[in-house]
């Protein structure tokens, strides 16, 4: 990534509707960057989740969907003229979108430490895939945290 401009931290606000119920919870955020202007952008993220105990095991199933506005990704994902290389073209995305299904395993240790353990699975829109910057349309993340229960 030599000779890219660094991204900075984008402070996006916005609101969020939340359902909880039993087992699940659902929520719907619209944000937008107008505290800084880092980007001038906008998203909107839609996520679902269930928990399934077992034993004392929680496994929670989640899926969810971004749309970001074309500022959002051409600022993460776009090459500006001085950025590109020979091995590296000028890149202008439009709007993109990205899905996630994700399962995480949590286990309580102690009253206050949890173990948590877990996968996700991304899928992003060609216009982000197709970044010179990005290594294709699919992510996959693993994860393992331990957490302090205050």
């Amino acid at each position: 990534l030599k000779g890219i401009d660094e991204r900075n931290y984008d402070a996006n606000t916005g609101f969020r509707f939340t359902r909880t119920k039993e087992d699940s919870q659902l929520w719907f955020d619209v944000v937008a960057d107008i505290v800084d202007n880092t980007h001038n952008g906008w998203l909107i993220e839609g996520y679902y989740s269930k928990v399934m105990p077992y034993r004392n095991w929680d496994f929670y199933l989640g899926t969810g969907i971004n749309f970001y506005s074309s500022e959002v990704t051409n600022y993460y994902y776009g090459i500006e003229a001085h950025e590109a290389t020979e091995n590296r073209i000028q890149y202008k995305p439009s709007v993109g979108y990205k899905l996630l299904i994700e399962t995480v395993a949590q286990y309580p240790l102690s009253e206050s430490w949890l173990f948590n353990v877990g996968v996700s699975v991304s899928h992003h829109s060609p216009s982000i895939a197709k970044s010179p910057i990005t290594r294709g349309q699919h992510l996959v993340q693993g994860m393992i945290i331990l957490r302090y229960v205050f």
